[in-house]
Order: structure tokens, then C-alpha cells, then sequence
């Protein structure tokens, strides 16, 4: 993981340091599966593949992206 843009900010509780988090996942080489294991994982906690998980709405959405991505 040390060759990803994932920073330890992604957990962080202020929602301010998160959305900042959120920058490199659109860069990422992995960031689908990121976001699935978010999604799959049901994590309510940290940044996903640039999606903030603690919301449900953020929860479903990032859902049907990974469905309509990876199937």
C-alpha cells in the first residue's frame, strides 16, 4: 500500500480532514475495489474510494457505483 495516495486522514473523525482525504482516491489504481470493500465490509468509518461511508446516502450510492462498475 505504500505505492497508493492513501493517507492515515481517511479515518479521521473531523469531516473537514476527510473531505480533504477524499482527493487522491480519484487517482488511485485501486480505488473500485476500495470502494466495493467499503461497500461489501458495510463500513460506516473512513473514505472508501473517495466516497465518506458514514452516510447512508454516501453508502448507497457508492453501492450502485460498484455495482454498475465491477458487476
Amino acid at each position: 500500500m505504500s505505492n497508493l495516495p492513501c493517507s492515515p486522514d481517511i479515518f479521521s473523525d473531523d469531516q473537514d480532514v476527510r473531505r480533504l482525504a477524499k482527493g487522491p482516491c480519484f487517482q488511485c489504481p485501486i480505488r473500485m475495489e476500495c470502494m466495493s470493500m467499503g461497500v461489501k465490509s458495510k463500513a460506516r468509518h473512513g473514505v472508501w474510494g473517495g466516497f465518506d461511508l458514514s452516510s447512508a446516502r454516501s453508502r448507497r450510492r457508492a453501492a450502485q457505483i460498484v455495482q454498475l462498475t465491477l458487476g
